[in-house]
């Protein structure tokens, strides 16, 4: 995915250190992945022990040790990793709320990651720290971003619409 660096003249974080949030950028996004991926084989994992404690007496007692299991290992996922907070918190969106819209399956994994990740990019290339530019909705579904956001590498930026102060 292409970083997006600029969007018209909202103020973005690539302008007071590019260097350090253009290599942060594929730094996190590596982890975010492996730890959404790691959610999604749980989940994978939990719909096939859900259908086998279904099968089982002990069906009540299982299922409890295991959603507090799960909660857990949620979690512990999220705790101490300070680096992920930059992904944390898209639209007031909790933690909870993510982990159960992430895919099992393979293809839509990706496609979510995709979006999630795009999502996340029009936020920072909007804000700083200390700041935030609002985006209209022309720029939030504009295709011809989000196509070259998605489709080109990670070594590529994105300059949508530039206002540049000479």
């Amino acid at each position: 995915m292409a970083q997006i660096i600029k969007i018209q003249d909202c103020i973005s974080r690539y302008e007071q250190d590019p260097y350090h949030y253009i290599n942060q950028f594929i730094r996190l996004k590596k982890q975010r992945w492996q730890s959404i991926k790691e959610i999604a084989e749980k989940k994978k994992d939990s719909l096939h022990y859900d259908k086998e404690a279904a099968d089982d007496e002990t069906v009540g007692k299982r299922k409890k040790t295991f959603t507090l299991k799960r909660k857990k290992e949620a979690s512990d996922i999220n705790k101490g990793k300070e680096a992920d907070e930059w992904f944390n918190g898209l639209d007031g969106e909790t933690d909870e709320s993510l982990i159960a819209r992430i895919p099992a399956a393979g293809e839509e994994l990706v496609s979510f990651f995709k979006e999630y990740v795009y999502e996340f990019q029009l936020k920072w290339a909007s804000s700083t720290i200390s700041d935030i530019s609002r985006l209209s909705r022309e720029i939030k579904s504009d295709k011809i971003l989000h196509i070259l956001a998605q489709q080109l590498p990670d070594s590529y930026f994105i300059m949508y619409r530039p206002v540049l102060q000479v």
